[in-house]
């Protein structure tokens, strides 16, 4: 049985010579997940598409997004987020990009 003092002096004797003190570290990668990437480079990837929302539908979806019935109890911090949602709608506060994402996707799903 090896004791501490021995431990000790192999791993730092690893170091100094610059052995991999972990024995479970990879040392060369597994080519077999590799993917070849050169089909997807040189092309144009950013091809013009309006992603523009008009404004009314955007107030519309908000309002929706934020309705709740009216015997349930918004957490604290739940009932700010959606009050800020709001406020974002109207153009009180600037927009993040939380609330750029939902209503992205809600105007995706109401065009279905």
């Amino acid at each position: 049985m090896i004791d501490s003092d021995e431990m000790n002096s192999a791993y730092r004797s690893a170091l100094d010579t610059g052995t991999h003190v972990v024995k479970s570290l990879v040392k060369e990668p597994s080519v077999e997940l590799f993917v070849d990437w050169s089909p997807y480079i040189g092309h144009d990837w950013s091809p013009l598409f309006n992603t523009s929302i008009h404004l009314n539908s955007l107030k519309a979806l908000a309002k929706k997004l934020v309705e709740i019935p009216n015997h349930f109890t918004l957490q604290k911090q739940v009932k700010k987020l959606f009050d800020d949602r709001i406020k974002m709608a109207e153009e009180e506060i600037p927009v993040d990009w939380g609330f750029g994402e939902i209503i992205c996707l809600c105007e995706h799903l109401n065009k279905w």
